[in-house]
């Protein structure tokens, strides 16, 4: 009798425990969800061409960025034409020409830790080669001077940059599933170059 009463005291609590380990997997299941759901939920649209958030290229100028971002930047110059204003602690960086007095924002560049995303399901960080070529259509490559670690993907609006290693820059194959790792919004009038036709 007593065997009995331990066989049915020894099930309920392997019920019990089991109904414990249930409950904790779905809290944690349902904590997992809920933190994807924020981080997608805090992520901000990178406008291809236009801009981000309140700050838009070509239109949006050092003045207006310092009233968005603040002050806490760091003042990085390009050469002799450009300068950079860069917010490393949110992963934005603003571009304008040395030469314009109005200090027009040309490009606007996002990389980790920033949260953003493109209007074509494009994820900073989390979406490859693979998946803009399957958004904006395959295109060729090409490396920058300000990052020579990246190939660089370009559409109407927008740059895409992939971290390459060696000789890769030749083998897009390899770099299909590779993240993107950073993003840069332009415009068709753009102010790379710093030409005095775009500053009038």
């Amino acid at each position: 009798m007593q065997n009995m009463k331990r066989m049915m005291l020894n099930k309920r609590v392997s019920v019990c425990l089991l109904c414990v380990a249930l409950v904790g997997a779905c809290a944690l299941s349902s904590a997992a969800a809920v933190g994807a759901e924020d981080d997608a939920a805090s992520r901000q649209l990178i406008s291809e061409g236009l801009g981000l958030g309140s700050v838009y290229v070509w239109h949006s100028m050092l003045d207006d960025v310092v009233a968005v971002y603040g002050k806490d930047y760091e003042l990085v110059p390009h050469g002799e034409q450009a300068d950079e204003i860069r917010y490393a602690q949110l992963g934005l960086s603003f571009y304008y020409c040395r030469a314009d007095q109005q200090k027009r924002i040309f490009d606007i560049e996002c990389r980790a830790p920033f949260n953003g995303f493109t209007a074509r399901g494009i994820v900073l960080g989390e979406s490859t080669l693979r998946d803009v070529f399957k958004a904006y259509g395959q295109t060729e490559a090409h490396s920058t001077p300000n990052d020579e670690a990246a190939s660089v993907y370009e559409y109407p609006g927008i740059k895409f940059h992939v971290e390459r290693k060696g000789t890769e820059a030749d083998s897009p194959k390899r770099l299909l599933s590779r993240k993107i790792m950073a993003i840069e919004i332009i415009t068709s009038r753009s102010g790379a170059d710093c030409l005095e036709s775009n500053l009038k």
